[in-house]
């Protein structure tokens, strides 16, 4: 039961993390699209990483999950 415990604690700790970090990006591109001429039509994965100083695939996945709640959409 102790083992199991702690996996529920991580996975709640993961998804926090996950939903802070989609949140995080949910932001940049938001900034990014509205206040910066060059992006108005859209940005791209590498924009936010470098912005960010994410990886890639990761920047990648959780723009995937906000396209997923239709909190963006993908062009």
């Amino acid at each position: 039961m102790y083992k199991s415990g702690i996996n529920v604690v991580m996975r709640i700790l993961w998804g926090n993390l996950m939903e802070t970090t989609r949140e995080l990006i949910y932001d940049t591109v938001r900034k990014l699209v509205l206040t910066d001429t060059r992006y108005h039509d859209g940005v791209t994965v590498m924009v936010i990483a470098t912005q960010l100083k994410m990886q890639r695939t990761n920047v990648s996945a959780a723009l995937n999950a906000l396209v997923r709640k239709q909190k963006l959409v993908k062009t």
